[in-house]
């Protein structure tokens, strides 16, 4: 009886190491800050998203000929909590050729994006009804207990 009672015993502690065993090579094979992957992707994705939608609702076209204060009420409301944004517009000048700073609306000093563990940018190329070509750079920080 004494024999099969270790023996139960032996199988315990094997199948504890195993288990053991097993959850660590897990946490050795997933990287410690998966969640600055999935992070980014969001970022992305939201970048793509809202610079899609000011141009497919025509909000770019409507704050162009405008101030910028329209522009960073559009933005405040469609921005999630805790988003950190820049927008910046630049527009080709076809008579120079070259690219001029157009407008910029940002909820952040340039100092919290350096701060940021993952920092998302993203641009568009936007041609208005009157033929100017205006390029979108939206860069996007997730703000919080992260950060």
């Amino acid at each position: 009886m004494n024999r099969g009672q270790i023996r139960i015993f032996e199988a315990v502690v094997a199948t504890a190491v195993i288990f053991v065993a097993f959850s660590a090579s897990i946490l050795l094979i997933y990287p410690s800050r998966l969640w600055l992957i999935y992070e980014r992707e969001y970022l992305d994705r939201l970048g793509y998203n809202i610079l899609h939608n000011l141009a497919e609702t025509g909000a770019i076209e409507s704050v162009l000929g405008e101030d910028t204060y329209h522009l960073e009420i559009i933005m405040n409301r469609i921005m999630p909590l805790l988003t950190y944004y820049n927008l910046t517009i630049f527009v080709f000048n076809t008579a120079k050729g070259e690219i001029q700073r157009f407008a910029s609306v940002s909820n952040a000093t340039p100092e919290v994006f350096r701060r940021m563990p993952e920092v998302s940018s993203t641009m568009m190329v936007y041609t208005s009804r009157s033929g100017k070509t205006y390029y979108l750079v939206l860069v996007l920080a997730k703000g919080g207990e992260k950060s």
